[in-house]
């Protein structure tokens, strides 16, 4: 029993004094799911949508408005003009005895406008065109500067306005007064309209609004 038990302990120690196993090297990482995902990240940038825009900046709030051309003439442009006339519903009519014609200088000289003539022209709301036209008598012209009431130049049968920097006027065919009344109709002016001797016929909207009176 001894000698068994010796070679026992001789086993065990002789087990001791052998070299560790080295640990195996980790299989190599698959190259296909590097080069896959690689791949995918690339398509999913290419395919993303572009930054947006920077918003416009926005416009300072002394921006000049800006008018629509009607009719270019050398030097000058007729630009939009509407009327405006109100009455109370119920009440008179609107008493309607001039017409404002908006013009705006380009090369800063000198330029005569005159109007030949007018019409007042009226339709049911519904139609498309004018039933009646209204020829008016026509007394005088004023010029005015764009934000001013006064006036700056007046004729009988034209009107000169100055040489100044380019800028903007308003001419007022002045005319025996005529009532309009609102009652789903829609008006306008036809103007026979000459500058600086070009002659040129255009139509001028004219928007007259009933309003309620107040009652107590």
């Amino acid at each position: 029993m001894r000698w068994i038990a010796v070679v026992l302990v001789a086993a065990c120690s002789s087990g001791d004094r052998r070299q560790p196993r080295e640990p195996s090297e980790a299989p190599p990482a698959d190259a296909s799911v590097s080069v896959t995902v690689t791949a995918t990240v690339d398509a999913a940038t290419a395919s993303a949508p572009p930054d947006p825009p920077p918003d416009d900046p926005p416009e300072p709030a002394d921006a000049p408005v800006v008018f629509e051309v009607a009719q270019s003439f050398p030097g000058i442009d007729l630009v939009e003009s509407v009327n405006h006339a109100r009455h109370e519903h119920g009440g008179k009519a609107a008493s309607i005895g001039h017409a404002s014609i908006k013009f705006e200088v380009r090369d800063g000289r000198a330029h005569t406008i005159e109007v030949k003539a007018i019409e007042l022209l009226r339709a049911h709301c519904r139609e498309e065109k004018w039933r009646d036209r209204t020829r008016l008598k026509i007394t005088g012209h004023e010029a005015f500067n764009w934000t001013s009431s006064d006036p700056i130049a007046k004729g009988k049968a034209s009107v000169a306005l100055p040489a100044n920097p380019p800028q903007r006027y308003s001419v007022r065919v002045q005319f025996v007064p005529v009532d309009a009344y609102q009652s789903c109709d829609r008006f306008g002016f036809a103007v026979d309209l000459v500058v600086d001797r070009v002659r040129f016929k255009t139509e001028l909207p004219l928007e007259v609004m009933r309003f309620e009176p107040i009652r107590d």
